[in-house]
C-alpha cells in the first residue's frame, strides 16, 4: 500500500506531512516551517496564507500530532473518537481534493509544454522545406 501524505497548502510548498501540521478552521494545513512563520506571532488575528480568511491565532490555528499514541484516543469516549475520525475523513478528503487538482495542473501544464514543442518542431521542419 502507497503511503499517503497531505500536503503543505503553502503557496509552492507541497510538503507531505508525516510527522506534526498546522491546521486552521478553514481546513488548510501547513509543514512546520510555515507554521512557525506565520503563526507564532504575538497577533490576536491572523490571515490564513492560503484563503486569507482572518483567524484568531488562539482558537483556530492549531500543531497537531499527525500519528498520535494509541493509548491517547484509546482514553477518549467513543462519541468523541467517532466526531473527532468524522473531522479527520472531512479535512482528509478536502485535502486530497486540493492535492488532485495540483496533480491535475502540472500534467496539464506537462501536456500543454509538450504540445507547444511539438508545434515548435513542426513549423521548423515545415519551413526548411
Amino acid at each position: 500500500m502507497s503511503e499517503e501524505y497531505m500536503l503543505c497548502n503553502f503557496k509552492n510548498c507541497y510538503t507531505p506531512l508525516t510527522k506534526t501540521a498546522w491546521i486552521t478552521r478553514c481546513s488548510h494545513v501547513f509543514c512546520d516551517k510555515h507554521g512557525i512563520k506565520y503563526f507564532c506571532n504575538h497577533e490576536a488575528r491572523i490571515k490564513c496564507p492560503a484563503c486569507n480568511e482572518i483567524r484568531n491565532r488562539e482558537s483556530d490555528i492549531f500543531k497537531i500530532d499527525l500519528n498520535p499514541s494509541d493509548m491517547l484516543i484509546s482514553c477518549v469516549r467513543p462519541d468523541k473518537v467517532l466526531d473527532y475520525a468524522s473531522r479527520a475523513a472531512k479535512l482528509w478528503c478536502y485535502q486530497m481534493q486540493i492535492k488532485r487538482k495540483l496533480n491535475m495542473g502540472s500534467v496539464c501544464s506537462k501536456y500543454e509544454k509538450m504540445a507547444s514543442e511539438a508545434v515548435l518542431k513542426y513549423k521548423h521542419e515545415n519551413n526548411g522545406q
